[in-house]
């Protein structure tokens, strides 16, 4: 999996090739098949495991008690996961073989905030909203998430997709994200404020 994962990250899901991997462990291509049936379950395997390592960043929040400085982190941390991984991200959030398609997975990892990033920021978001710090209307609090995930994503599909790119002059990526993050919670409260 190590050698797979090597070839994933630094050329991407075309890359990988049973062949290529056994090259590089020095090991058949037939000792590879006996332990994953072919080049898509090995990559579904280190897949759910980058799902994994970013729902374990995006815990990474620690002990800060102010839920709305929680969330803010929450950005920032998956932003980073995101910039940090393009051939990992892409095949979570980018592609149609990727875990959030496979039953198993959902079955297992769908709706437990411990194992499921998603499940993380709704529990985040309930909290902030339990305690007053965000205002969202009764029953659309999966709405706002989604909102906000589908912003963030933004910022990371368009980093990897320019990667590189020197036509505009882009500002940190910091501040990207504090301003996007600053927009929409102005957004929420002026949406929520209305009624």
């Amino acid at each position: 999996m190590d050698a797979a994962r090597e070839i994933f990250v630094e050329e991407g899901y075309e890359s990988v090739t049973m062949r290529r991997i056994a090259d590089k462990i020095e090991y058949s291509a037939t000792a590879i098949y006996s332990h994953f049936k072919d080049k898509d379950a090995l990559i579904r395997a280190i897949t759910y495991a980058d799902f994994k390592a970013l729902t374990d960043k995006l815990h990474e929040v620690g002990d800060e008690l102010d839920p709305v400085s929680r969330m803010r982190r929450i950005a920032h941390l998956y932003v980073d996961f995101g910039v940090n991984n393009p051939n990992q991200y892409r095949q979570i959030f980018m592609s149609s073989s990727g875990p959030l398609y496979d039953e198993e997975f959902r079955e297992d990892v769908r709706g437990n905030p411990d194992k499921d990033a998603y499940a993380w920021i709704i529990k985040v978001m309930s909290d902030a909203l339990r305690r007053g710090s965000i205002a969202i209307p009764e029953g659309k609090l999966e709405l706002y998430a989604q909102t906000l995930w589908s912003a963030f994503h933004g910022i990371v599909a368009l980093h990897i997709g320019l990667q590189g790119e020197t036509w505009v002059e882009w500002a940190t990526m910091e501040e990207r994200v504090d301003l996007l993050f600053n927009l929409i919670m102005a957004g929420i409260m002026r949406e929520t404020s209305r009624g």
